[in-house]
């Protein structure tokens, strides 16, 4: 199972032409999207590991945040190789395509020993559904902040690793990021996002190609 979660592939993302939008309050406008209970996040992620090229790849991602509650639905080209994770606090599951659960995470600690036994590589990971929102998590002050000329938040620090925000859009009245970058610890994932859906009209994260085919 170890290294199922990433395909070796090509690890460049286009590029992309949107512009930061024009925000009159980017201090209330983040609390706005901190806020936010629920959301879905469409995209992919590129993973480099260094001296590790068998753990570096891409993948789609597909995330649906309820709550405490994670859905992510990662897979390659065409839907190969689909694995849905649901993470719920202290709990870990992974799913094949088939919908068979082949892996399952239980206790303290499930989410970071469950991406180090399976990845083989630390990540603090209660801080990632911050982080893909381009907020600092709530239970560490960040340091080495550093904000645009629109005074948008360009990049900070925390638990080791570097936040880096290079592109936002409007997606349904909040700004969001389309491009973060996330790198610490001899890892680098870069995270290209296509769509925010806001506010939320609950999707059906299933593995079939039937239930693929109607999104």
């Amino acid at each position: 199972m170890k290294r199922l979660l990433l395909l070796t592939l090509v690890l460049s993302l286009p590029a992309c032409t949107l512009r930061t939008p024009e925000v009159s309050d980017w201090a209330k406008q983040r609390e706005n999207v901190r806020l936010l209970a629920e959301w879905e996040m469409r995209g992919r992620m590129a993973v480099k590991v260094e001296n590790d090229p068998e753990a570096s790849g891409q993948v789609s991602v597909k995330w649906l945040q309820l709550d405490e509650v994670s859905k992510i639905r990662l897979s390659g080209p065409l839907g190969a190789g689909a694995l849905l994770l649901i993470w719920e606090p202290e709990r870990v599951s992974v799913s094949n395509n088939d919908g068979e659960k082949t892996l399952e995470y239980k206790g303290p600690g499930a989410a970071e020993r469950f991406i180090s036994q399976e990845l083989g590589w630390a990540f603090p990971a209660d801080s990632i559904r911050y982080w893909v929102r381009c907020l600092s998590a709530p239970s560490v002050a960040p340091d080495s902040t550093r904000r645009g000329e629109k005074g948008e938040l360009v990049s900070f620090n925390q638990y080791g690793w570097r936040i880096d925000c290079a592109r936002y859009g409007e997606f349904d009245g909040y700004v969001l990021p389309t491009r973060i970058t996330m790198e610490g610890r001899g890892v680098r994932l870069r995270l290209a996002v296509s769509d925010w859906r806001l506010p939320l009209v609950v999707s059906d994260l299933r593995l079939s190609p039937a239930a693929t085919a109607q999104r």
